[in-house]
């Protein structure tokens, strides 16, 4: 496991670097799903087995249609939230630096879109997604709050980062997390 201090002085140091725009998202899934007995189920409940691994492929998916479509690559940073053995709705928050010539709003829209159709492809079956967004107004409160425990379904610090799926939208090879 990589050391939290190192991730969050490279995120922060990326951030500070760069010359864009960031944005702040919580992407949620509150569908519910039924399973084999007929009892509803959230997807983030961990007695459904390999939803979290469907969440983050979910996530994965949208990044990639979301890439595709605005034709650049993007900077992405993902991390779980929430608890649901609290009653803490999980989540997952995320950092997005804004393409150079792509409005904020056109990033959330289009993400949302694709949020919602790799949450249903992955689940096969609706579940309501929502993607909220915030302007980044530093990025060192951002990472004490994205890095501070919340429970023990996703602990603290970069044991909740998504690390399979974040660092790998990046502008060239040397952007990835050593």
């Amino acid at each position: 496991m990589h050391n939290n201090n190192t991730i969050t002085r490279w995120i922060r140091q990326t951030i500070e670097s760069s010359r864009h725009d960031w944005i702040v998202l919580t992407l949620r899934i509150d569908g519910v799903l039924k399973n084999t007995s007929g009892a509803t189920q959230s997807p983030w409940n961990p007695s459904v087995l390999g939803s979290l691994s469907k969440i983050e492929t979910a996530l994965e998916w949208a990044l990639g249609m979301l890439r595709r479509r605005l034709g650049k690559k993007i900077h992405f940073v993902a991390y779980h939230g929430g608890d649901y053995g609290k009653g803490i709705y999980p989540h997952i928050h995320a950092i997005a630096e804004v393409p150079e010539g792509v409005e904020p709003a056109a990033v959330v829209e289009f993400l949302q879109k694709y949020w919602q159709q790799s949450v249903d492809r992955k689940f096969k079956s609706y579940l309501k997604t929502s993607i909220h967004q915030e302007d980044l107004i530093s990025s060192q409160k951002y990472l004490r709050y994205i890095s501070r425990y919340e429970g023990e379904t996703f602990g603290s610090g970069d044991s909740k980062l998504v690390l399979n799926r974040s660092f790998i939208f990046y502008t060239d090879s040397t952007s990835y997390f050593p």
